[in-house]
């Protein structure tokens, strides 16, 4: 995944999940979920992503860890948007982000404002969009998150171009 050889990574997900399951280690079955949601997402695979994301939610919920719930919504926000259920994804993100601020794992944070940030801008709620992906970009930079900080910027200077505000992009 971090070579985003993300099909390759998939197939070592498998193989990781059979010794999972075989051996039932259950420390590593949230972990194997959402890792494998997340090569579905990044290769555009909605469907499969959503499969994954559920069923690492419910693994979070089972263990009553309110840092992996809002990792796992936030996947789910990414899955509803990307199949155009914008309502069910708006609900994801801004549950996920209570969890992740009460967990104060900003680095998911970030991910998830930036998800928001792209839904609202899906639905032409232009303001919101910015909000989102500055509160991204704003704590990317506090906490030393480059990637995360790299595609704040990138979004925010797409959706400032696309807004024919040049001199905010």
């Amino acid at each position: 995944t971090m070579q985003e050889e993300y099909g390759k990574a998939l197939e070592y997900y498998s193989k990781s999940d059979s010794v999972i399951q075989l051996h039932n280690v259950g420390a590593l079955k949230y972990n194997i979920a959402l890792n494998t949601g997340d090569a579905f997402d990044r290769l555009n695979h909605s469907d499969s992503a959503f499969i994954y994301f559920s069923r690492s939610l419910q693994i979070a919920h089972s263990l009553e860890d309110g840092d992996l719930i809002g990792t796992s919504m936030t996947g789910l926000g990414h899955s509803y948007r990307k199949l155009g259920n914008y309502r069910e994804s708006l609900v994801n993100y801004q549950t996920g982000i209570n969890y992740l601020l009460a967990a104060q794992d900003d680095e998911i944070l970030c991910e998830a404002a930036l998800g928001l940030a792209k839904l609202y801008e899906e639905i032409n709620k232009y303001d919101s969009a910015s909000h989102y992906a500055n509160l991204s970009l704003t704590i990317a930079k506090k906490d030393g998150f480059l990637s995360k900080e790299l595609d704040a910027a990138q979004f925010l200077t797409d959706h400032y171009k696309k807004l024919k505000s040049i001199d905010s992009a």
